[in-house]
Protein backbone atom coordinates (compact mmCIF):
# COMPACT_ATOMS: atom_id res chain seq x y z
CA UNK A 1 0.00 0.00 0.00
CA UNK A 2 2.49 2.55 0.79
CA UNK A 3 4.46 1.69 -2.46
CA UNK A 4 7.51 1.11 -1.62
CA UNK A 5 10.49 -1.89 -1.20
CA UNK A 6 11.23 -3.44 2.24
CA UNK A 7 13.84 -2.02 3.92
CA UNK A 8 15.45 -2.38 8.30
CA UNK A 9 17.97 0.20 9.33
CA UNK A 10 17.70 -1.57 12.81
CA UNK A 11 16.57 1.59 14.16
CA UNK A 12 14.94 0.21 17.22
CA UNK A 13 17.66 -2.24 17.87
CA UNK A 14 20.40 0.32 18.04
CA UNK A 15 18.64 2.39 20.54
CA UNK A 16 18.31 -0.74 22.85
CA UNK A 17 21.94 -1.64 22.70
CA UNK A 18 22.77 2.30 22.91
CA UNK A 19 20.57 2.70 26.32
CA UNK A 20 21.92 -0.39 27.83
CA UNK A 21 25.93 0.50 26.99
CA UNK A 22 24.93 3.00 29.31
CA UNK A 23 24.94 1.15 32.17
CA UNK A 24 26.63 -2.07 31.33
CA UNK A 25 29.81 -0.85 33.36
CA UNK A 26 28.80 0.29 36.62
CA UNK A 27 30.36 -1.03 40.01
CA UNK A 28 29.63 -0.61 43.68
CA UNK A 29 32.45 -0.54 46.68
CA UNK A 30 31.27 -3.21 49.26
CA UNK A 31 33.42 -2.71 52.59
CA UNK A 32 33.86 -5.39 55.10
CA UNK A 33 32.20 -5.23 58.74
CA UNK A 34 35.46 -4.20 59.88
CA UNK A 35 35.87 -1.29 57.40
CA UNK A 36 39.58 -2.99 56.76
CA UNK A 37 38.83 -4.68 53.50
CA UNK A 38 37.03 -2.95 50.31
CA UNK A 39 35.59 -4.95 47.39
CA UNK A 40 34.67 -3.61 43.79
CA UNK A 41 31.89 -5.51 42.44
CA UNK A 42 30.16 -5.05 38.90
CA UNK A 43 26.55 -4.91 38.79
CA UNK A 44 25.54 -7.43 36.15
CA UNK A 45 22.93 -6.01 33.58
CA UNK A 46 19.95 -7.66 32.07
CA UNK A 47 17.63 -7.15 29.21
CA UNK A 48 14.25 -8.25 31.39
CA UNK A 49 11.24 -6.95 33.46
CA UNK A 50 10.99 -6.70 36.69
CA UNK A 51 8.78 -9.26 37.60
CA UNK A 52 10.75 -11.85 35.68
CA UNK A 53 13.84 -11.02 37.42
CA UNK A 54 12.25 -11.21 40.37
CA UNK A 55 10.30 -14.74 39.97
CA UNK A 56 13.93 -15.89 38.17
CA UNK A 57 15.63 -14.92 41.64
CA UNK A 58 13.05 -16.56 44.25
CA UNK A 59 12.41 -19.42 42.00
CA UNK A 60 16.04 -20.57 41.78
CA UNK A 61 16.81 -23.84 44.36
CA UNK A 62 19.85 -22.30 45.47
CA UNK A 63 18.98 -19.07 46.48
CA UNK A 64 19.06 -19.63 50.11
CA UNK A 65 22.98 -20.06 50.06
CA UNK A 66 23.85 -17.17 47.42
CA UNK A 67 21.17 -14.84 48.12
CA UNK A 68 23.89 -11.95 48.72
CA UNK A 69 25.69 -13.07 45.68
CA UNK A 70 23.08 -12.61 42.80
CA UNK A 71 23.55 -8.46 44.08
CA UNK A 72 23.58 -5.98 42.74
CA UNK A 73 22.17 -6.24 39.42
CA UNK A 74 19.95 -4.28 36.92
CA UNK A 75 17.32 -5.18 34.12
CA UNK A 76 16.28 -2.66 31.96
CA UNK A 77 13.44 -2.82 29.04
CA UNK A 78 11.86 -0.75 26.15
CA UNK A 79 8.06 -0.05 27.75
CA UNK A 80 6.71 1.80 24.23
CA UNK A 81 6.94 4.38 21.60
CA UNK A 82 5.23 7.48 21.08
CA UNK A 83 5.36 10.27 18.29
CA UNK A 84 7.36 13.23 19.46
CA UNK A 85 5.51 16.29 17.23
CA UNK A 86 7.71 18.70 18.82
CA UNK A 87 10.87 17.52 17.46
CA UNK A 88 9.16 17.13 13.86
CA UNK A 89 11.53 18.57 11.15
CA UNK A 90 10.34 19.72 7.70
CA UNK A 91 8.97 17.73 5.24
CA UNK A 92 11.22 18.67 2.34
CA UNK A 93 14.77 18.11 4.12
CA UNK A 94 16.59 15.37 2.53
CA UNK A 95 20.04 13.73 3.34
CA UNK A 96 22.06 12.72 0.15
CA UNK A 97 25.15 10.52 0.44
CA UNK A 98 26.58 10.41 -3.43
CA UNK A 99 29.60 8.65 -4.44
CA UNK A 100 31.72 8.75 -7.91
CA UNK A 101 30.06 7.00 -11.04
CA UNK A 102 26.99 5.64 -8.85
CA UNK A 103 23.73 6.61 -7.71
CA UNK A 104 22.99 9.42 -5.13
CA UNK A 105 21.36 7.95 -2.21
CA UNK A 106 18.34 9.82 -0.69
CA UNK A 107 16.11 9.87 2.24
CA UNK A 108 13.73 12.56 3.47
CA UNK A 109 13.63 13.83 7.19
CA UNK A 110 12.79 10.75 9.46
CA UNK A 111 9.78 10.85 11.95
CA UNK A 112 10.66 11.36 15.69
CA UNK A 113 9.15 9.01 18.11
CA UNK A 114 10.13 8.87 22.06
CA UNK A 115 11.17 5.45 23.12
CA UNK A 116 10.08 5.13 26.96
CA UNK A 117 12.51 2.45 29.11
CA UNK A 118 12.59 1.46 32.43
CA UNK A 119 15.99 0.70 34.34
CA UNK A 120 15.39 -1.34 37.70
CA UNK A 121 18.47 -2.03 40.39
CA UNK A 122 18.40 -4.17 42.68
CA UNK A 123 20.34 -5.13 46.18
CA UNK A 124 20.52 -6.95 49.40
CA UNK A 125 21.47 -3.47 51.16
CA UNK A 126 20.16 -0.14 51.20
CA UNK A 127 23.23 1.34 50.78
CA UNK A 128 24.79 -0.78 47.87
CA UNK A 129 20.99 0.86 46.25
CA UNK A 130 22.07 4.23 47.24
CA UNK A 131 25.83 3.95 45.61
CA UNK A 132 23.79 2.80 42.33
CA UNK A 133 21.87 5.48 42.68
CA UNK A 134 24.56 8.14 42.68
CA UNK A 135 26.61 6.25 39.95
CA UNK A 136 23.42 7.17 37.18
CA UNK A 137 21.91 10.73 38.53
CA UNK A 138 24.59 13.13 38.19
CA UNK A 139 24.79 12.30 34.32
CA UNK A 140 21.17 13.00 33.68
CA UNK A 141 21.09 17.10 34.22
CA UNK A 142 18.06 15.89 33.05
CA UNK A 143 19.14 14.32 29.81
CA UNK A 144 22.88 12.79 29.00
CA UNK A 145 23.77 12.72 25.34
CA UNK A 146 24.81 10.19 22.67
CA UNK A 147 25.92 10.27 19.27
CA UNK A 148 24.36 7.33 17.08
CA UNK A 149 24.82 6.39 13.85
CA UNK A 150 21.60 6.44 12.38
CA UNK A 151 21.84 4.60 8.83
CA UNK A 152 25.59 3.86 7.57
CA UNK A 153 25.03 4.05 3.70
CA UNK A 154 24.29 7.59 3.79
CA UNK A 155 26.95 8.63 7.04
CA UNK A 156 24.14 9.90 9.07
CA UNK A 157 25.11 10.58 12.51
CA UNK A 158 22.86 12.21 15.23
CA UNK A 159 23.01 13.10 18.70
CA UNK A 160 20.17 11.13 20.21
CA UNK A 161 18.87 12.41 24.05
CA UNK A 162 17.92 10.47 26.75
CA UNK A 163 16.31 12.09 29.68
CA UNK A 164 15.66 11.14 32.79
CA UNK A 165 12.08 11.41 34.09
CA UNK A 166 12.05 10.43 37.38
CA UNK A 167 12.97 7.54 40.19
CA UNK A 168 11.23 5.59 42.69
CA UNK A 169 12.53 3.60 45.16
CA UNK A 170 10.99 0.72 47.14
CA UNK A 171 12.33 -0.58 50.39
CA UNK A 172 9.43 -2.86 51.50
CA UNK A 173 10.39 -6.28 51.83
CA UNK A 174 6.88 -7.55 52.50
CA UNK A 175 6.12 -8.35 48.97
CA UNK A 176 4.73 -11.81 47.36
CA UNK A 177 8.22 -12.68 45.59
CA UNK A 178 10.71 -11.63 48.41
CA UNK A 179 9.57 -14.16 51.36
CA UNK A 180 11.34 -13.56 53.84
CA UNK A 181 14.35 -12.55 52.00
CA UNK A 182 15.63 -9.34 51.58
CA UNK A 183 15.87 -7.35 48.09
CA UNK A 184 15.29 -3.44 47.74
CA UNK A 185 14.49 -1.76 44.07
CA UNK A 186 15.22 1.04 42.55
CA UNK A 187 13.53 2.18 39.09
CA UNK A 188 14.78 4.71 36.87
CA UNK A 189 11.78 6.28 34.05
CA UNK A 190 13.84 7.27 30.64
CA UNK A 191 13.00 8.71 27.38
CA UNK A 192 15.32 8.21 24.33
CA UNK A 193 14.58 10.77 21.88
CA UNK A 194 14.34 8.74 18.22
CA UNK A 195 14.03 9.10 14.89
CA UNK A 196 12.52 6.82 12.15
CA UNK A 197 13.86 6.45 8.74
CA UNK A 198 11.68 5.56 5.53
CA UNK A 199 12.88 4.21 2.31
CA UNK A 200 16.35 5.06 0.97
CA UNK A 201 15.71 6.27 -2.63
CA UNK A 202 18.14 6.42 -5.60
CA UNK A 203 18.78 9.43 -7.75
Amino acid sequence: MLGHAPFYYEHTKKYIVVFGTLFNDLFIIRKSKDGNKEDKIKCSLFYSTKNKQLERLVENPNLQNQWESEFPRLSFELIGFSYAPYRKENTMNYSLNTEHNKLAKLSYSPAPYDLTFQLVAYTCYQEDLYQIMEQILPYFQPEYCVKVKEIPSLELKRDVHIVLNGVSIDLDNSGDYLQEMKVFTSTFDFTLKGFYYGAIEDK
